[in-house]
């Protein structure tokens, strides 16, 4: 049963935080901390060159040792990007809640108070997606048909709109002003698409097939009747 998690964006500016782990989940997420200016450390008994790479670039650390207490202690918010240790996940889980620290395992809800919703970048818009932890694989290929559609055109788009407003702002607009005015700039905006799902989901629907509460599927035999 998935954890009704409540969505928001936190603001880790300046804050020590920490990522556990040097594959490129964890060179994702590290890409996301910096661009949010937080106070990063890196822990990885290793590391793929590009991130350490992007670290050394960003003046983040990097901590090349199996984690620590230490490494935990004073921590804002932790991020787990190892997945195939239980024991490893089980315990920094504890040493975050000890430390009363947030923190989000990757594809491990068990092992989270947090968890990194899906990402999308267009200038200066930004899309979250998530599954409240329960399909992390469904969020990212959402993640990725949007990024198809919110594409460096958007981007552009995004940053006129961004531009003109702030124009507005300068010239001394009231806020009624410039809602009247911003109204009129996306007066033709539209976004418009489709959803193309799995041939086999289409036709598990069309044989009449069900998902049980235990999560499998199964075919309605014919009423007798």
């Amino acid at each position: 049963m998935p954890k009704p998690y409540f969505a928001l964006n936190l603001d880790v500016v300046g804050k020590p935080c920490l990522v556990i782990g040097g594959d490129e989940e964890a060179l994702e997420k590290s890409e996301r901390l910096v661009e949010a200016k937080a106070d990063l450390t890196v822990v990885a008994k290793r590391a793929l060159p590009e991130l350490a790479e992007f670290l050394e670039r960003h003046g983040a650390r990097l901590v090349l040792r199996a984690v620590e207490p230490a490494d935990i202690a004073g921590k804002f918010f932790v991020l787990n990007c190892v997945k195939t240790d239980p024991e490893l996940s089980a315990w920094i889980h504890a040493e975050c809640l000890r430390n009363h620290a947030l923190i989000s395992a990757y594809d491990q809800p068990d092992f989270s108070n947090a968890v990194m919703l899906g990402l999308v970048r267009a200038g200066r818009l930004r899309i979250t997606i998530g599954s409240n932890g329960s399909s992390p694989g469904l969020v990212n290929a959402v993640r990725k048909a949007l990024e198809r559609v919110f594409d460096e055109e958007f981007a552009r788009f995004s940053e006129s709109v961004a531009e003109q407003r702030e124009c507005h702002i300068r010239a001394g607009a009231t806020p009624k002003q410039r809602k009247v005015r911003f109204k009129g700039q996306l007066k033709e905006f539209t976004i418009e698409g489709r959803i193309v799902y799995p041939k086999a989901y289409r036709k598990n629907l069309e044989l009449g097939v069900e998902r049980r509460a235990d999560g499998l599927w199964w075919r309605k035999e014919p009423s007798k009747a």
